[in-house]
């Protein structure tokens, strides 16, 4: 704050700053004689400390565009993430149905079901609930708490329904996550690199023929796409 001069209260302007200063205050506050605050809270606020590292994200560019394209990619991802949950909660309900009086351990109830759905999309030994499906869960497990119905030949449903599930959830559901991931990167890198160019026109360091050279690239590209498209148009007519 004496570091600001006459004007300590642009301390305050940064975030980091804040989060110090709250740490120092409340340390010094515990120790005046008269207060009583828990041990353990103080110890744990002073723990919190340790998420400074985190400064390193503003002082390494590249991390800091990681972390810029990961927080641009979070509305997008819980879009994602709400398709992800009505496809968890359709299964869930016929995984119920089908499979809750054979393999009450993993399907007895909605939530035992969602659960175990999230094993299976993260492909950890899906196939053993698939088996304990297909084949009925005391013959295959031999688990003493299978009961109810068993099935006596090869239950081709349960088959159709764990293959399924893993390749929309896996294959394709949690794909879209990496795709969200990888457009924000692409917008990152292009934002970066636009107020790069912007920082060095304002500082005299990009010349006219820099400009003409980046504008005669994207001509070309626009050429390269351009005879691709003609090309395939005219496969086409062929």
């Amino acid at each position: 704050m004496f570091a600001e001069g006459t004007k300590p209260w642009k301390y305050f302007n940064d975030g980091w700053n804040i989060f110090d200063f709250t740490i120092v205050v409340v340390a010094l506050y515990a120790i005046m004689p008269g207060v009583e605050i828990n041990a353990s809270f103080i110890a744990v606020l002073r723990l919190a400390r340790i998420f400074r590292v985190f400064k390193l994200v503003t002082a390494i560019p590249k991390l800091q565009l990681l972390v810029g394209a990961l927080i641009k990619s979070i509305p997008s991802m819980g879009y994602v993430g709400i398709l992800l949950s009505i496809l968890f909660y359709i299964y869930a309900t016929m995984s119920v149905f089908f499979f809750g009086l054979n393999d009450p351990l993993h399907f007895g109830t909605l939530g035992r079901a969602m659960l175990s759905l999230f094993r299976i999309v993260t492909l950890e030994d899906w196939t053993d609930i698939m088996y304990n499906n297909m084949f009925g869960c005391a013959q295959y497990a031999n688990i003493d708490s299978c009961s109810g119905a068993v099935y006596d030949d090869v239950n081709w449903m349960a088959a159709f329904f764990f293959v399924s599930f893993v390749l929309i959830g896996t294959m394709i559901v949690l794909n879209l996550f990496i795709g969200v991931i990888m457009n924000s990167m692409d917008e990152a890198k292009s934002e970066a690199a636009l107020e790069d160019n912007i920082q060095k026109k304002a500082e005299g360091k990009i010349t006219m023929a820099d400009d003409l050279q980046a504008i005669m690239g994207k001509l070309d590209e626009l050429k390269s796409e351009m005879d691709f498209v003609y090309t395939r148009m005219k496969k086409d007519k062929e």
